[in-house]
């Protein structure tokens, strides 16, 4: 086991500008969007920023409902999945390749602002949306560390004066049923309401290259309600809750490299039993379709996740903004992946639990008058994710008498972080034509990592040559043989107590 903290005492970001910008008049006919990149209203050709903004009516017509769909629009943004099915962002070329539930990402991510630090939250973020802001390039100083990328901010319908209701329904191949539908009016005076849900079924669509077999259903539903409380001209609230249930299967790889790292077995210079096996594949079929799993590895998920917002904005006076806003969420996965695309037990991680709860809470002040504009604030973050999985490599050339016919091992990761920031920016504007933009940020990190690999319990068939674990049994072997001192055997009990949940 291995306890480590990483402590970031000053993390101290700083950046200025001069931005040269041109007054951008829309023809009348044109619509003027309204964004929030910082963190604060005002028309798109105000910012001086790199920005998208994709409008609930472009998504509508061209029928995006998922972040895959959006990034198709977005020219830069790049949306991909891991191969334990965790979303990976790349904004301009930077991301971060990352499969762990507990990684933060390179581009930062936000529903009406609120923060959602790690990607697996956002999955089911995009429907129902009056906008999605991009904003590219570094956005540390508003936007903290995990925006090197850039931010993307999914910006909710809110509820209407006037009672209103729609939805839509999607038939499309592999049996696919989409259904959207929302429900937005007022309750009182001043008070205003909107639900909204998005249901996708579909039938596998994925091809075992080896065997009558198939994968990739699609299964999640989703729900949110949105809340508007304005008592008075000078304040208002907000109240969001998403939750959402995906059940879908993992989408299985495609085999299309080979290059063995044992071609010989030391002790015998004859090639490990294991390896004609795997020389025998074939490489999957340049089809979209074609891919392979193990059977025994069957990719299958299941994903909960809520999420509570709350927020207040309180005019001081005509020129000063008072932001208060706080968010927590809650994960938690079960699921299995194979992460090699043959029907071989190679790479694959079965079983694979996953849990994330953060709480988020950010307070600033905003200015808006005719020469300045300026925003100052802080936030705190305390975030817990867990992660333990069993790899299972049963036919790897691992799989022989001299390693002690090693084919699981398991690893289990807990974080505990805790986060606080200071930030404040301004744009000063010279003249009409000339702007100064000066930002700061400092942001004290701490983590706490408790990681643990452990003997996992062999599979079932397999041969046993140690106690119920031949990871331990192998490991065991050799610490005796090199003398370790003090050296404490690994055993079956360390396992069993891991999975009763007690210390190991």
């Amino acid at each position: 086991m291995n306890n480590f903290r990483k402590k970031n005492p000053i993390v101290l970001g700083i950046a200025s500008a001069v931005m040269l910008s041109t007054n951008v008049y829309a023809a009348p006919a044109l619509e003027e969007v309204i964004v929030t990149a910082n963190k604060r209203a005002e028309n798109i050709n105000d910012v001086g920023l790199s920005i998208s903004a994709v409008t609930g009516d472009q998504m509508a017509e061209q029928k995006l409902t998922s972040l895959e769909e959006i990034t198709s629009v977005v020219p830069g943004l790049v949306f991909s999945s891991s191969t334990s099915n965790t979303p990976i962002f790349t904004l301009r070329g930077i991301g971060f390749n990352e499969q762990s539930l507990g990684a933060y990402p390179a581009t930062s991510l936000y529903i009406d602002e609120a923060p959602m630090p790690f990607p697996v939250l956002a999955s089911h973020a995009a429907y129902d949306l009056e906008r999605v802001e991009v904003l590219k390039g570094p956005q540390g100083i508003l936007f903290g560390q995990n925006s090197t990328g850039g931010a993307i901010n999914f910006i909710t319908a809110k509820p209407g004066q006037e009672f209103e209701a729609g939805g839509d329904v999607s038939i499309g191949n592999y049996s696919r049923k989409e259904l959207n539908g929302f429900v937005s009016g007022p309750v009182t005076d001043t008070l205003g309401a909107r639900f909204a849900f998005t249901s996708l079924q579909a039938d596998e669509w994925q091809k075992s290259a080896s065997r009558n077999d198939e994968n990739g259903a699609q299964d999640y539903f989703a729900g949110r309600l949105v809340l508007e409380f304005t008592p008075t001209d000078r304040s208002s609230y907000l109240f969001n809750i998403n939750a959402w249930q995906d059940d879908s299967d993992p989408q299985a790889q495609q085999y299309v490299a080979y290059n063995p790292a044992i071609k010989v077995d030391a002790a015998t210079g004859n090639p490990p039993g294991t390896l004609a096996a795997i020389e025998a594949q074939p490489f999957t079929d340049e089809d979209t379709e074609a891919a392979d799993w193990s059977p025994l590895i069957d990719p299958s998920s299941e994903r909960d996740y809520l999420q509570l917002v709350g927020r207040g904005d309180w005019d001081l006076n005509d020129e000063i903004t008072l932001t208060a806003l706080t968010t927590y969420q809650d994960f938690e996965q079960e699921q299995s992946t194979d992460g090699d695309g043959l029907p071989l037990e190679l790479f694959d991680l079965s079983p694979s639990h996953g849990a994330i709860d953060t709480w988020i809470s950010e307070i600033r002040l905003a200015s808006v008058n005719a020469t300045s504009k300026w925003v100052i604030g802080a936030n705190f973050e305390e975030s817990n994710t867990s992660e333990d999985q069993t790899l299972n490599y049963i036919d790897s050339t691992n799989y022989t008498d001299q390693n002690a016919y090693i084919h699981r091992s398991g690893i289990a990761l807990d974080q505990e972080i805790s986060t606080y920031a200071f930030f404040g920016n301004l744009d000063y504007s010279l003249t009409d034509q000339l702007t100064v933009k000066v930002g700061a940020r400092y942001t004290d990190s701490t983590i706490d990592v408790n990681s643990c690999n452990y003997a996992a319990a062999n599979a079932p068939g397999s041969i046993d040559v140690g106690d119920g674990a031949n990871t331990a049994t192998l490991f065991n072997t050799l610490g005796n043989a090199l003398g370790t001192v003090p050296f404490t055997p690994v055993s079956y009990t360390h396992l069993r107590a891991h999975e009763t949940g007690r210390n190991l």
